[in-house]
């Protein structure tokens, strides 16, 4: 996920006899979407954890409950064969955007001299008001 987005989706299946679903162990994935409260505690775990940019897995149960089991500040890269989706061009866009707000928002913060400047220069204004 990226930011408050789901960007792609894959279901990982062990292969047979194995539990391990890791496509690095021979588990093979397949492309899928996720149902809206799937999606809404993707993006809140991630946020939970402080992540704009996370791999969040869940796991579905038989029963119908999905529960998060982790949250990857560096997700893997399987998912972009498996989705067709690269989540790094996204990444990249979002911090591009993420820059160009931060780079023209005005600054608040101002240093020791320049409010020292300002602070003299007001002095000047109210002696010569005087």
């Amino acid at each position: 996920m990226i930011e408050n987005e789901v960007v792609s989706a894959m279901e990982r299946t062990a292969s047979q006899g194995d539990f391990r679903a890791n496509l690095s162990k021979g588990g093979y994935g397949r492309a899928i979407n996720l149902s809206e409260a799937e999606t809404a505690m993707c993006i809140k775990a991630a946020k939970a954890v402080g992540l704009e940019f996370a791999g969040v897995d869940l796991i579905r149960e038989k029963m119908g409950q999905t529960y998060v089991t982790e949250v990857n500040s560096n997700p893997g890269t399987g998912i972009i064969d498996i989705t067709k989706k690269n989540n790094f061009e996204g990444l990249i866009k979002f911090i591009e955007t993420k820059s160009n707000k931060t780079e023209s928002a005005p600054s608040d913060n101002k240093n020791n001299e320049e409010l020292e400047n300002e602070n003299a220069e007001e002095a000047s204004l109210k002696a010569i008001e005087r």
